[in-house]
């Protein structure tokens, strides 16, 4: 009886091992983004159920610029000028439609592996590619996210749960 206990329980810190911790999918944090061979640094919201607000910190000349994907409809905000579209119509911030797609995918479809510093990467098809995203093997983060194939890279850092001080 009390090998079977010790197997039982090893076999669990052995499931634990094997298997990337679960992210929670509403966070804040800031990001690095390369698309189109144009480089930003912008402050993310992610609410899974609901929203992805981007907030541009550089270029300086697009400081304080406001991106709100939510369904689809990507909203603009300047100061006190606001302006809708449609995200797949906005070449340089197409990147939130594709993120966020790929997230909901990594919850469904993608495949994992463990990386040998511990981190976990995810693999999967976007409409524009294979989808890499690297997630940290404590916080359940994201570390990176591409797709080499659009040109698109993005970086993330000081990531944290809304729900906990962000």
């Amino acid at each position: 009886m009390l090998l079977a206990l010790v197997i039982l329980l090893g076999g669990c810190g052995v499931i634990k091992e094997s298997t990337p911790p679960i992210p929670d999918l509403n966070f804040t944090g800031n990001i690095s983004v390369t698309y189109n061979n144009f480089d930003m640094n912008c402050k993310i919201e992610n609410i899974i159920a609901d929203k992805c607000i981007v907030s541009v910190i550089e270029p300086e000349l697009l400081s304080g610029l406001t991106m709100t994907l939510k369904e689809g409809i990507c909203t603009f905000n300047l100061g006190d000028v606001s302006y809708e579209i449609d995200s797949s119509f906005a070449e340089n911030v197409e990147f939130l439609s594709v993120f966020t797609e790929s997230v909901k995918k990594i919850l469904n479809s993608a495949e994992y592996e463990k990386l040998e510093n511990g981190n976990w990467l995810y693999t999967g098809m976007s409409d524009w590619g294979k989808f890499l995203l690297v997630q940290d093997k404590t916080s359940g983060y994201p570390v990176s996210f591409r797709i080499p194939e659009a040109g698109l890279s993005i970086t993330f850092s000081n990531m944290k749960s809304i729900d906990n001080g962000g």
